[in-house]
């Protein structure tokens, strides 16, 4: 059996209620893109810790993910094959097995049915397991719509030496690939936050996974086609956050599929090096959760973990660094939440030469697609419409 994701929805029950009837006709007129194939994360592995079984909903339907006493990891359609019961609704897990709630059914960590609650033999039944890794402490999930096996992975970042992860998480209206799309908008990075690209190493997109090399650092020429940025983004540039805005970043920023964003930067003058990940996962049509995690350090600049060349930040533990680092990425996400919850994705834009390699990363996205779905809502359409939500401020989860 392979996972089957429905195509057909176009609104969440709990958010319909909040779109205007002028959005609900814009969604009609123009519908998301579909369900990219990949990987995508499903949690952190310190929230499913051994014997925990946790519901998720991806894509549209709803995974049940859960650790054996072992530590092994695993997902699985959610209905039991006996008679139907959810699997993420009161099941539990015994050693190794995952235990069904209605009648007691028992699972292997192949899937397979080991005992009945009856003492009958066990039938020749099995869960539909799907494919999972875990990686930098994050749980993936392999999608595919034709139900086909994973033949790339992700890559990871080094993280030795790093402290733990700070977390944040919310639901936002928008598809994965216009989200992962803003770091190639090379053009609004002055207007919404603030900073200029100097790409050191271009992207090849010629396989899965795309890696870019940049330089960024303060927008404070008052020259060139961003002069007139509104007078509130020039203050906030200004006063910046803590130590960090105020200072270049030479950063590696690597993409692996449409669920899968890693920035490695370096703050040179500060001895500070941070990772942070940003994890976009659909939900439904419409609907996204991202997952974002950062963790900073001194002593980066260098490879290892040595003492800051910067004498006060030897004062300062990693921790504290990780934890500014944490606030410093979510207050420059929040710019872009309200833009990415109330725009248009337009097939066909009219870019101009500072905008950045946007189409070129248009087109490797294509692969991660079933092309006959793809093509058939490009033929049809041409333009895409999210959902906006007419109040942004979503509620966002920390740790």
């Amino acid at each position: 059996m392979k996972l089957q994701f429905p195509m057909k929805s176009r609104s969440t029950p709990s958010d319909s209620s909040s779109i205007r009837p002028a959005q609900a006709a814009a969604s009609d007129l123009f519908p998301s893109l579909p369900y990219p194939n990949g990987w995508f994360s499903v949690g952190r592995s310190v929230d499913i810790p051994a014997g925990k079984v946790i519901r998720q909903q991806v894509m549209g339907q709803d995974i049940v993910v859960y650790r054996t006493r072992s530590g092994l990891v695993r997902a699985t359609q959610p209905y039991c094959p006996h008679l139907g019961a959810h699997l993420g609704i009161r099941s539990s897990v015994d050693g190794e097995n995952l235990v069904c709630p209605f009648h007691g059914f028992t699972f292997d960590p192949t899937g397979a049915c080991v005992r009945t609650g009856t003492g009958d033999p066990p039938p020749k039944v099995g869960l539909t397991l799907l494919p999972t890794r875990e990686v930098n402490g994050i749980v993936l999930v392999w999608r595919h719509s034709d139900g086909a096996a994973p033949d790339w992975e992700v890559e990871p970042p080094d993280i030795s030496g790093f402290p733990v992860p700070r977390y944040y998480s919310r639901t936002l209206h928008d598809h994965p690939q216009d989200v992962m799309e803003n770091g190639f908008d090379f053009a609004h990075l002055p207007v919404v936050h603030g900073v200029v690209y100097d790409v050191t190493e271009r992207p090849d997109f010629s396989t899965t996974t795309v890696r870019m090399n940049v330089r960024v650092q303060p927008d404070k020429s008052g020259t060139g086609p961003f002069a007139k940025a509104p007078a509130e983004i020039r203050a906030a540039l200004e006063q910046g956050i803590g130590p960090f805005a105020q200072f270049p970043i030479s950063a590696k920023i690597t993409l692996s599929g449409l669920g899968w964003i890693v920035v490695e930067g370096v703050y040179p003058r500060l001895d500070i090096g941070f990772v942070a990940w940003v994890l976009p996962t659909p939900i439904d049509p419409t609907h996204l959760t991202m997952r974002i995690m950062v963790t900073a350090r001194t002593g980066a600049s260098r490879g290892d973990a040595r003492p800051s060349r910067v004498p006060l930040l030897n004062t300062v533990p990693s921790r504290l660094i990780t934890r500014l680092a944490h606030v410093a990425l979510v207050h420059d996400l929040n710019k872009d939440f309200p833009i990415w919850q109330n725009k248009i994705y337009a097939d066909r834009p009219r870019l101009v030469k500072g905008d950045g390699p946007i189409m070129a990363y248009r087109r490797w996205a294509r692969q991660f697609y079933n092309s006959a779905e793809y093509d058939a809502v490009i033929g049809l359409h041409g333009r895409y419409r999210w959902n906006g939500d007419p109040d942004h401020r979503l509620a966002g989860e920390h740790s």
